[in-house]
C-alpha cells in the first residue's frame, strides 16, 4: 500500500498508479506479468524501479509472497486502525484516548451483536463469500486429470459477457488451485468447491480456522472496564526527553 502511494507521488501518472496496484493485487503470476509489461510499455524506468530499485516483488506483490499475507495488500496492520480512528488525529490527548477507547468498545459491541444474530455456519462475511463461490461452482465443469494424485482440471462456466471458459488446476495433495485463492486466503475457491461436489464431498471442511465462528468469538471475547473519574487514576511519573528544539516549542 505504501509502495503504491509512493509510486503515485514520484510519477504523478494515474495510469501507472493503477497498474502498480493491479500488479501488486494480482494473485496469478501471468496477471502480474501482464500488468508489469504494461508498466514497462508506458515507462521503462518505472518498471525498473518496481522490479529492482524499490523492493523485491515478494515484498509488495501477492503473487510473489507465497501466500503469507492472506490476501492483505499491506503488511502494516496498524494502517487499518489508522483508518478507523482517523477522526481522532487532531484531538487533545485526553479526548483522543477517550475517543479511541469508545470506538474500540463500540466495535466489540457491534461485532458481538452480529455474532448473536448470526444464523449461519460461519460469520456472515465468510458465509456470503462461501455462498457466492458455491453459486459460481455450479457452472464449472470438472475433469479428472489424475485421480490417484488428486489432480483435477476445472473449466469455468461461460458468463453473459462472454468471459469464462478458463481452465484451472486443483491439486488436493498440495492443497492448491492455479487461481491461488485457496492457498492465499485459506478459503475454498469456486474451482475447489466444484471439484469437491463432483466427488460428493463437503467443501466446508476446507475452510481455514480463521474464518470460523469460533475464531470470530475469540477475536471479540475481550472485556472492557469503564473509565473511572480522573481523580482515581494512578499517578505516573513520565520523564519524557524532547530531543528536538522545534518539537519543544510545540
Amino acid at each position: 500500500m505504501h509502495l503504491h502511494m509512493l509510486f503515485d507521488v514520484m510519477l504523478k501518472l494515474s495510469r501507472l498508479k493503477n497498474l502498480c496496484w493491479l500488479a501488486g493485487y494480482a494473485r496469478q503470476e501471468y496477471k502480474f506479468d501482464k500488468f508489469m509489461n504494461q508498466i514497462w510499455e508506458l515507462n521503462p524506468k518505472a518498471h525498473e524501479w518496481l522490479m529492482k530499485k524499490a523492493v523485491e516483488p515478494s515484498q509488495w506483490a501477492l503473487s510473489k509472497d507465497g501466500g503469507y499475507r492472506w490476501g492483505i495488500t499491506s503488511t502494516n496492520m496498524a494502517e487499518y486502525f489508522n483508518n478507523a480512528f482517523r477522526d481522532a488525529r487532531y484531538l487533545p490527548i485526553k479526548a483522543c484516548v477517550e475517543f479511541t477507547f469508545n470506538q474500540t468498545m463500540e466495535l466489540f459491541l457491534e461485532s458481538r451483536k452480529l455474532l448473536s444474530d448470526c444464523r449461519y455456519p460461519l460469520p456472515k462475511y465468510s458465509w456470503d463469500k462461501y455462498v457466492a463461490n458455491q453459486h459460481k461452482a455450479r457452472g464449472h465443469e470438472v475433469q479428472i486429470f489424475h485421480e490417484a494424485n488428486g489432480f483435477y482440471t476445472v473449466v469455468t462456466g461461460r458468463r453473459p459477457n462472454k468471459r469464462g471458459g478458463n481452465p484451472h488446476y486443483v491439486n488436493f495433495r498440495l492443497g492448491t488451485c492455479s487461481c491461488q485463492k485457496w492457498k492465499e486466503l485459506r478459503f475454498p475457491c469456486s474451482h475447489v468447491i466444484a471439484t469437491y461436489y463432483s466427488l460428493s464431498m463437503n467443501p466446508t471442511k476446507l475452510i481455514g480456522e480463521v474464518h470460523t465462528l469460533d475464531a470470530y468469538v475469540q477475536t471479540y471475547s475481550g472485556k472492557f472496564q469503564p473509565l473511572r473519574h480522573p481523580r482515581y487514576w494512578a499517578v505516573v511519573d513520565c520523564n519524557f526527553t524532547i530531543l528536538s528544539a522545534r518539537l519543544a516549542k510545540k
